[in-house]
């Protein structure tokens, strides 16, 4: 007999109702006010982000995110083969900005599958409110040149941070490790953008061990203006 994991959506800023149900093993937290058209891009990144190891696709591919109702819930099929006592993940959205143009939005997901501990990422939308589009840094800047412009900043932060936070010197590797996370615009995917910064989210283990977090590059808009497309 399959078991049934319950989507918990609660249109609201925080993971308040996450135990509606003492079953459920997925949770997601979406804002209100979204426009159809956000929402639908929000849709398919949340649905590419839901366990494909312990949700059966084709329940997933059915289902659509709701985002008028207070408080929908609906029931995904786990595969049968597998056990997910132990296994949950949340996907909790947030709106950091929105004008007539844009909205941006992060997508803070958690998944623990039994092992040592956790995986968390976050994930930055910039998306076009009229087309739905979801932005990348190359469709608004030169690509190249924001990186090398980006790249210093970001290593030189990194780095002084890791200092503060170890008792022996960082090794070569440990610096190369941090270098090679924030070399080339692929490193710099996961962003926001409100009217006056660029805020992009780095992945654990992208600059560094678990032990010492994720990293954030925070830079203001105005100096990147010679770099629009």
């Amino acid at each position: 007999m399959r078991r049934l994991a319950l989507i918990v959506l609660t249109l609201s800023w925080t993971l308040s109702s996450y135990a509606s149900n003492p079953d459920s093993r997925i949770h997601i937290t979406l804002p209100t006010g979204l426009s159809s058209t956000v929402a639908t891009t929000l849709q398919s990144e949340i649905e590419s982000k839901i366990s494909k190891e312990l949700i059966a696709p084709e329940s997933i591919s059915a289902k659509s995110i709701p985002v008028t109702t207070s408080t929908p819930m609906m029931a995904m099929d786990t595969i049968a083969t597998i056990d997910p006592t132990n296994w949950e993940q949340t996907i909790d959205v947030t709106r950091v900005y929105s004008d007539t143009r844009i909205t941006s939005l992060l997508i803070t997901t958690y998944e623990y599958t039994g092992w040592a501990h956790g995986s968390m990422s976050r994930t930055g939308l910039v998306i076009d409110n009229t087309t739905g589009k979801k932005l990348s840094l190359a469709d608004l800047y030169n690509g190249s040149k924001l990186a090398m412009r980006l790249s210093p900043l970001w290593q030189s932060q990194i780095l002084a941070r890791l200092r503060s936070l170890l008792t022996t010197t960082l090794t070569i590797d440990e610096k190369n490790w941090v270098r090679d996370g924030t070399r080339g615009i692929d490193q710099y995917q996961s962003f926001v953008m409100t009217d006056k910064m660029l805020i992009v989210y780095g992945q654990q283990y992208q600059h560094n061990a678990y032990a010492y977090g994720v990293q954030t590059l925070i830079y203001p808009l105005y100096r990147l203006t010679d770099l629009r497309k």
